[in-house]
């Protein structure tokens, strides 16, 4: 036993060398700053893309299925075939990442509008248009109100489905800050 112990340290050793990180802590968090800010935009773009298509899809039942379907077409594209497509046309740039990237947040993003959206029970909505409601207010209050919880775990989601995509654009496209 004492010996398999002995082999794990010096394994646990190789994967992690303390003086690497340490020394090289500025590339790290470059490399980390770099990571959050491909992912933060990509989830505000796909967030302003995902909600009129949402509400598209939530609105017209027929083109739920064509809007959903485009969305999961774009999301089962793995990222280096993604970026195999773009390079030629956009380059190693920024902006080939958030193409791919903002592709993959939208089908967890529309979704996740429409579930939400059709959680709220038919009898609230008629109250709503009692009240004298507009369908605009009925949206915003309906969307406050009932789906929260899920519209913040379809944030989450988003965020954390591409997050390996974005560590993989940084690996590919080298340094994106340089690149517009």
């Amino acid at each position: 036993m004492v010996q398999g112990s002995a082999y794990l340290a010096d394994v646990g050793q190789q994967w992690l060398r303390w003086s690497y990180v340490t020394g090289s802590s500025h590339r790290i968090l470059d490399a980390l700053r770099q990571h959050v800010v491909l992912t933060a935009i990509a989830v505000l773009v796909g967030l302003l893309i995902s909600l009129p298509l949402g509400l598209v899809a939530w609105r017209f039942r027929r083109l739920t299925t064509p809007i959903l379907g485009l969305a999961g077409v774009l999301y089962t594209i793995p990222a280096l075939a993604l970026f195999a497509l773009l390079v030629p046309i956009t380059g190693l740039s920024r902006t080939t990442a958030e193409i791919g990237l903002v592709s993959y947040t939208l089908l967890i993003l529309v979704r996740n509008l429409v579930a939400g959206l059709e959680a709220v029970p038919p009898e609230i909505r008629e109250a709503a248009r009692g009240m004298g409601m507009t369908p605009l207010r009925q949206l915003a209050q309906d969307s406050t109100d009932s789906s929260d919880a899920q519209s913040h775990t379809e944030d989450k989601n988003a965020g954390i489905s591409h997050s390996g995509a974005a560590q993989e654009t940084v690996r590919v496209a080298g340094r994106t800050d340089d690149a517009a």
